[in-house]
């Protein structure tokens, strides 16, 4: 089964816009205590005759498996006292303390695949029971928790989460046939891929829009109208697309300060042109990633193994700029598919012996 949050219809009516959390340290889980109620009657119940905003669950996973949207994913929600600033609360249709039994499979398997999907997004946070935090017996003593704990702390299984080899990361192909919603997963273990979650992007792209331009001009994302759509009927996408753009951008501004931070403006410009040029050229690997960090007949950016990469932390405004000019489709490489230094080049390399020389800029030398 292929899992994505739905939008409840009819929608939700709240009595205001939920605040936003400004920061999320964990996950709740509860169940509702009644094993047939939808997100509206809920709804009613806490609204109405809690007198609150509206539902308290952030999200919902009901027991055919299916997930709905409550609160919302980043609001400040009313599901445990003193704790709804910073933890998000998700509820599953059900009593598990007494009438249900056991959990079904399908709503077990959504339930891990949400969490999953919350780590992607917010990072490795824990599972907490409503318990562990309330005087209460949530989620009930018939609930699966200890096997959803020990699951999501070995990272989940295969035939859950279904996440695909980091080989295949940043494929616009696969973005593209995202048509198919089976491909859900695929985007969201691409926002995943290792390493990336590990690095704080400062100043990195916040809204959307800017991550779908940055996304197509990348030659990741081919048809932006398509995705707004989407993201209108899926929660959630719209912050997968912007994780995925900042992973472009912060692979580009890592490899272009470590091999060309010294260079002038347009040698820096032109080290990202031949980035992207591979990315679009059949002859190398398919995706920004892949071709960076490329080790097939021999590594191609130096950085990726002599730590230069990995220590490019604090990149300069000059490198940040020309990241901006080559994603928004600056070219001064004349086609460009390799570069080596000047020194290097005077030793008689094998650029100089294979490649057809094109122009040299600041000290690098540029090939096809």
């Amino acid at each position: 089964m292929n899992y994505f949050i739905k939008n409840p219809n009819p929608a939700l009516q709240f009595k205001r816009v939920p605040t936003k959390r400004t920061k999320t340290t964990g996950i709740i889980i509860h169940h509702y205590h009644h094993s047939t109620a939808t997100p509206q009657v809920v709804n009613r119940w806490h609204r109405d005759d809690n007198g609150w905003l509206g539902i308290g669950y952030n999200l919902i996973v009901d027991m055919d498996g299916t997930i709905w949207e409550g609160r919302g994913i980043e609001a400040v929600g009313a599901h445990a006292a003193n704790h709804n600033n910073n933890n998000i609360g998700i509820a599953c249709q059900g009593r598990y303390d007494d009438n249900d039994k056991k959990m079904p499979d399908a709503q077990f398997n959504a339930l891990v695949w949400l969490i999953k999907h919350l780590h992607v997004i917010y990072g490795n946070l824990p599972i907490i029971a409503h318990r562990e935090v309330g005087v209460t017996s949530c989620p009930g003593k018939y609930f699966p928790f200890e096997e959803l704990k020990r699951l999501n702390e070995r990272g989940g299984t295969d035939d859950v989460t279904r996440m695909i080899s980091p080989d295949v990361m940043d494929s616009h192909d696969d973005l593209q046939q995202f048509k198919d919603i089976k491909y859900f997963d695929t985007l969201i273990s691409n926002a995943a891929a290792p390493g990336m979650l590990d690095i704080k992007i400062d100043n990195g792209i916040s809204d959307v829009e800017t991550a779908l331009t940055v996304l197509f001009d990348a030659g990741i994302v081919n048809t932006p109208d398509y995705w707004r759509d989407v993201m209108k009927m899926i929660v959630g996408v719209d912050a997968v697309l912007i994780k995925m753009a900042n992973r472009v951008r912060n692979i580009f501004e890592r490899i272009i300060h470590a091999e060309a931070r010294g260079e002038p403006f347009e040698g820096q410009i032109a080290v990202g042109n031949v980035i992207m040029n591979r990315h679009k050229s059949s002859g190398f690997p398919n995706g920004i990633h892949n071709v960076v960090f490329q080790t097939k007949l021999a590594v191609q950016f130096t950085p990726t193994v002599d730590g230069g990469y990995r220590a490019a932390m604090n990149i300069s405004r000059s490198v940040r700029l020309a990241v901006d000019d080559v994603l928004c489709g600056m070219d001064n490489s004349k086609g460009a598919l390799y570069f080596c230094t000047r020194e290097s080049a005077a030793r008689g390399n094998w650029h100089e012996r294979s490649l057809t020389f094109l122009f040299e800029l600041g000290n690098h030398r540029f090939y096809k």
